[in-house]
């Protein structure tokens, strides 16, 4: 039985969907061909980690849902940490490696992409060409698409120079404010209170350790963004402000994108993925508001997940190649 997979490979999870051409499951019931797992970030574990994953991951799914090796045509995947060419063609060997140890077919179709077009490419429609993806997680960063087929990418240049709007830029700027509160230099915030609490810290100089000398991640610090919509949602100004302005370099991520191509207009589909964006009201809100002001696009519901848009790019390949073949 002739298969391809689709691959979701994030910084945390990575998800498998292997589905059957003969029997492609729709997307509402293709969850239960899904295998997941670690994350694939090339960037953050190196690349002997991540064939060590990938092997792991697909050998499992070969086993669970008893597929052949022989049998895979295709195998489409979305990465964290592969913007660049240079870090897809390395992300393209590692799976080609992978695919040879496993004994899948010596022409077997591999594409490899960002996990941020792969989650456009599962957040449009089929009829849709055109489109506009934002992520505001732990990090940020936007992409477009054309009809042409162009892509065109704004933001996702980490923690340190960006990601602003994200999780870590929202957690760090609550750190900011309620230390300059603590001096007068701002005026007093129940962030203060909430962080502490949510910290376990007896003494707010404890954050000088937290940030400084435990090693924290940016994780750590993103995972303070959840407090500051609670603090929002109490009517705290410091927070509102926070978030009012994580939403503004969001829309600045849309602007950014939107002079690419004389395609993107004001009705053109925006979509958005990552905790900040879905979980905070004031984000969302003042992100539709000011799209719609700006005439930048229109708030959508995606159509797909982002592994299933990969194993429906797997079967256009798929069907493409053997087409080319037979003529």
């Amino acid at each position: 039985m002739t298969f391809v997979i689709g691959i979701d490979g994030g910084g945390t999870k990575t998800s498998c969907l292997f589905n059957s051409l003969e029997n492609f499951l729709p997307s509402e019931t293709a969850e239960r061909h899904v295998i997941t797992g670690k994350g694939t970030n090339i960037q953050a574990i190196g690349s002997e980690e991540m064939k060590k994953r990938l092997f792991h991951l697909l050998e499992h799914g070969l086993n669970q849902f008893s597929f052949r090796p022989e049998d895979a045509a295709a195998v489409c995947c979305g990465f964290a940490g592969a913007g660049r060419p240079e870090d897809r063609r390395l992300a393209e060997e590692i799976v080609r490696e992978v695919s040879l140890q496993l004994k899948f077919p010596e022409n077997l179709i591999i594409f490899v992409e960002s996990d941020l077009f792969m989650a456009l490419h599962g957040a449009l429609s089929p009829h849709e060409k055109t489109g506009m993806l934002v992520i505001a997680g732990t990090g940020s960063n936007a992409v477009a698409r054309n009809s042409a087929g162009e892509v065109f990418r704004s933001g996702g240049w980490g923690h340190i120079i960006g990601d602003e709007g994200s999780g870590y830029h929202i957690g760090l700027r609550a750190l900011n404010y309620i230390a300059k509160a603590y001096d007068g230099r701002a005026e007093p915030t129940i962030l203060t209170d909430l962080i502490m609490q949510q910290k376990k810290w007896a003494d707010l100089k404890e954050v000088i350790s937290f940030v400084y000398r435990q090693n924290s991640d940016k994780k750590d610090i993103a995972d303070l963004a959840p407090v500051v919509t609670e603090a929002a949602e109490k009517g705290d100004k410091a927070a509102l402000s926070i978030l009012e302005e994580a939403a503004e370099e969001l829309l600045l991520l849309v602007k950014s994108l939107s002079v690419r191509s004389t395609e993107f207009n004001k009705t053109t589909s925006i979509f958005v993925t990552g905790s900040v964006i879905t979980h905070s009201p004031v984000i969302r809100a003042s992100f539709e508001k000011g799209l719609q002001e700006r005439k930048l696009g229109v708030l959508s519901t995606s159509a797909a997940s982002p592994v299933y848009g990969a194993s429906l790019l797997a079967r256009q390949l798929y069907k493409e190649n053997k087409k080319t073949g037979d003529e």
